[in-house]
């Protein structure tokens, strides 16, 4: 059975909302201190653990999505040789 694919445009869509969110959320964390507390401790835990690899993340697929492509359709292409 074949996936439903997903668009491109989708896709630049969401990690574009996926990393603009992200980047809003550091921005606000790191120029609005919060005071300390278990909420300023879970804050911390998510931004560090969640948020900011997400961030990276759709950054480097953003970046790199184009070569990631080539490379998985050269691939695809030298199985079906095989």
């Amino acid at each position: 059975m074949s996936e439903p694919k997903v668009s491109n445009k989708r896709l630049r869509d969401t990690q574009r909302i996926v990393h603009l969110v992200g980047g809003l959320m550091l921005g606000v964390y790191i120029y609005i201190p919060l005071v300390g507390g278990s909420t300023a401790h879970f804050v911390t835990s998510l931004m560090q653990f969640v948020v900011f690899p997400a961030v990276v993340a759709t950054g480097m697929l953003m970046w790199q999505l184009p070569r990631l492509r080539r490379l998985l359709k050269a691939r695809q292409k030298n199985k079906v040789v095989e």
